[in-house]
């Protein structure tokens, strides 16, 4: 009997890579399809917000649409992706049993984000704190809210760790693969949830004010390719909201003011220290976050376009 190399063996940073997407996986899959709809802690609702109906009218051919004509309040790349896993396996179905599919992938996500959260770790501080962030990132009580339900989140997380682990590189190592997979990146964060649209200037100023005396006009190349990919990346969905909009609206969404502004008036202490009434158990009485939908309401009506 042959002896297997050492040359043959997995890694132990594979070992650990595969372990911690392995236990993100497991940890979602089983509060998904098994403690979610048996819990009562949180109502149980699987789209709140109308993702999966609109990414189920897509898949249909009825356009992207959350039921009265054309949306600009969604950016597209959620709603597209769950298209496209409900063309591949069928638009039919009642409740949560037609996202099953979405909901697998996106306990795939959690551990690919776990991962991802432990190369960051490791690389910033040392192996030990990378492992421990990634097995307690399936844990978070916000990993686990919205893994069982049609919104963006879950998408959105593994980006911001992506957009974080792959900045992380191109700040040490400045060059042009780096400031490409870092802008693509950008590119789908903004076109799930617009809040990281301003991410990429920042970053490529910070970057080019730090080493532009030792980096030069590498640098510049660089980081004026990262801007020039990402904004060729948004263009087409800006594009086709200026023509539904008629001119009217260029952006990714019309939601956006009111994404941004929900970081700060949920940071409020009558948030956060659970004061606000939010209202009974009957989901109709919730009042959500009154302010923010006030607030894009009210900035919407100056591009006369509809709340929703």
């Amino acid at each position: 009997m042959t002896s297997v190399s050492e040359e043959n063996l997995p890694s132990p940073s594979r070992k650990t890579a595969l372990f911690l997407f392995l236990f993100g996986f497991a940890v979602a899959f089983v509060f998904v399809f098994v403690l979610y709809g048996r819990q009562n802690a949180v109502a149980v609702a699987y789209d709140v917000n109308g993702f999966g109906g609109l990414g189920r009218r897509l898949a249909s051919g009825e356009g992207f649409s959350l039921g009265s004509g054309l949306t600009m309040r969604r950016a597209p790349l959620y709603p597209g992706l769950v298209a496209l896993l409900l063309t591949i396996f069928g638009v039919s179905g009642e409740g949560a049993e037609i996202y099953r599919p979405v909901f697998f992938v996106q306990c795939l996500m959690v551990g690919a984000t776990g991962v991802v959260v432990w190369a960051i770790g490791r690389e910033l501080f040392n192996e030990r704190t990378g492992r421990i962030a990634g097995v307690l990132t399936p844990l978070l009580p916000q990993t686990l809210r919205y893994v069982s339900s049609t919104e963006v989140e879950t998408l959105m997380g593994l980006l911001i760790a992506l957009m974080a682990w792959t900045g992380l590189r191109f700040w040490r190592r400045p060059g042009m693969a780096q400031a490409v997979l870092f802008a693509l990146v950008c590119a789908a964060s903004t076109l799930t949830k617009p809040m990281g649209l301003p991410y990429p200037f920042v970053f490529c100023i910070c970057l080019f004010l730090k080493f532009r005396k030792t980096e030069g006009s590498k640098l510049f190349v660089a980081t004026g390719a990262c801007l020039g990919v990402y904004l060729l990346c948004l263009f087409p969905w800006s594009l086709r909201n200026s023509i539904v909009s008629e001119g009217k609206f260029r952006g990714i969404s019309t939601n956006a003011a009111g994404e941004f502004l929900r970081g700060y008036v949920l940071a409020q202490p009558k948030f956060f220290l659970l004061k606000q009434d939010f209202g009974g158990n009957d989901s109709r009485e919730l009042i959500w976050d009154v302010e923010a939908n006030d607030y894009e309401q009210k900035a919407m009506e100056s591009y006369s376009v509809p709340f929703y």
